[in-house]
This record gives structure tokens, C-alpha cells and sequence, in this order.
């Protein structure tokens, strides 16, 4: 009869004690469900330009079509906007000069002057690229036995 007696006052204090932890595992549990979707929030946010962005310069690319030794100047912006007379085509390599330009708007500029000696018409294209992108050409005739032609092409990279 004693363990009969003892059995149900057991069976009672095991009920309380499964109450008390289940109502502590269900705070634990809402806590740390609370901290996971804090953390996931945070997380997920995007930077709103709080981090440093390095700008990446831009690839101007004067190009002069065909290069030979009829052009005797040649005028284009640097990199700061300067203008720079070449009086050598071949400073002018294979027609093509490239630049990095950093602020903008910038304003690119080609011009060649040429003179054809020969006893016939040389045409002549300039161009500019953009980041490996065609943005303007100019294209002209060097009639044959003329002192000076100029051709001159422009575009403003913003």
C-alpha cells in the first residue's frame, strides 16, 4: 500500500516539473527565435553608401584611320581636359591614343591636319570610343596635292 500511496504524489511532482521546464523552453525558444530574426533583419539590410566606393575612370580612345605620314599635327584632350599637339604621327601609336579620364563631363577632341602630296584623295576617319564603345566619328577627304586639310571630331563623356 505504501507504493501505492507514494506512486500518484510522484506521478504529481513529474507533472510540475514537466510544466515548469516546458514554460521555461517555451521563453528560451521565443527568445532565441526573437534573437535569429534580429540578426537575419540586420543582416539583410543593404548599405545605404556607408561603405567607401572607389569610381572606376573612364577609357576615352582617340583613334586616327589610316595613321601615316601624311598627318603632320595632331590635336587631342588629356586626361584633364588640356589640349596636347603631337607633331609626330607616331607618338600617336597605330593611330591610337588611350586615356583615363576621372571627372566628368569631359570633353573629348580629336583633330589632325594633313598633307597629302600624293597625286591622289586620302580619306580619313577619326574616331572616339567611350569605355570600348564607338560615341562619334568624323570621316574626310585629303584631296590630292593640298597643303592642308583638317578634320575634327568631338564628344562629351558624362
Amino acid at each position: 500500500m505504501y507504493l501505492l500511496k507514494s506512486v500518484p504524489s510522484v506521478s504529481v511532482s513529474l507533472s510540475l516539473i514537466a510544466n515548469y521546464n516546458l514554460n521555461n523552453m517555451k521563453k528560451v525558444n521565443l527568445i532565441l527565435l526573437a534573437l535569429v530574426v534580429i540578426c537575419i533583419s540586420i543582416s539583410c539590410k543593404k548599405n545605404s553608401g556607408g561603405g567607401t566606393q572607389v569610381a572606376q575612370d573612364t577609357q576615352v580612345e582617340y583613334r586616327i584611320e589610316p595613321a601615316n605620314s601624311f598627318v603632320y599635327q595632331i590635336s587631342f584632350n588629356d586626361k584633364t581636359g588640356s589640349a596636347v599637339t603631337l607633331t609626330d604621327y607616331s607618338q600617336f601609336s597605330g593611330g591610337v591614343k588611350t586615356i583615363a579620364v576621372a571627372s566628368k563631363p569631359f570633353v573629348a577632341k580629336l583633330q589632325v591636319k594633313v598633307n597629302n602630296t600624293t597625286l591622289f584623295p586620302v580619306s580619313y576617319t577619326l574616331s572616339i570610343l567611350v569605355d570600348g564603345q564607338l560615341r562619334n566619328f568624323y570621316q574626310f577627304t585629303s584631296q590630292a596635292m593640298i597643303a592642308s586639310t583638317t578634320g575634327e571630331v568631338e564628344y562629351i563623356v558624362q
